[in-house]
């Protein structure tokens, strides 16, 4: 994928791929990307604190087993546009 990527990179640097045919890979790549999720990471300055206050306290809510509270965070979070990804050591936010 990275090699792809660098490879559209050289095309469009050499003017041999119009924009039209990169922002065709783009989309290519994020279709990919929802099944793969590391080519497009949000970073985390990029999310709104209020959202990432809402992903902390949905963590401490599940902890305590508070599942309601947790559901209520994640469909803020989801209205917010962003998607929760559970992850082993936490969660993930990823946008809509």
């Amino acid at each position: 994928i990275f090699d792809l990527v660098r490879e559209i990179n050289h095309l469009i640097d050499d003017k041999k791929i119009s924009k039209k045919e990169a922002l065709k890979t783009i989309k290519f790549l994020k279709e990919i990307d929802k099944v793969l999720g590391f080519i497009f990471i949000d970073k985390q300055e990029d999310i709104p604190k209020l959202v990432q206050d809402a992903l902390e306290k949905r963590l401490d809510a599940r902890k305590n087993k508070n599942f309601a509270l947790a559901d209520e965070l994640r469909d803020f979070i989801f209205d917010h546009g962003y998607v929760i990804e559970d992850i082993p050591d936490g969660a993930r936010l990823k946008k809509k």
